[in-house]
């Protein structure tokens, strides 16, 4: 199956909407708190885009916040 990109300026990415939902899945929440569970979430969607985006200068920037937003909320 191929995604059509509704963004036509978004960037190029090498993941399927099933192996994306994969990447999710892999998520263990049992362990987070509930009032950090939308941060977990939103981590492991930056891990996931940061892995498969084309473009490696935004996949490095896109990394390195995901790094220091972890450092700066413990």
């Amino acid at each position: 199956m191929q995604a059509k990109s509704r963004q036509p300026d978004g960037l190029k990415s090498s993941i399927t909407p099933d192996q994306f939902g994969k990447a999710m899945a892999e998520l263990d929440l049992r362990g987070v708190p509930k009032h950090r569970r939308q941060e977990a979430v939103m981590d492991q969607v930056a891990k996931v885009m940061a892995g498969t985006i084309h473009d490696r200068t935004v996949a490095i920037d896109l990394t390195a916040a995901r790094l220091l937003r972890q450092k700066r909320n413990g």
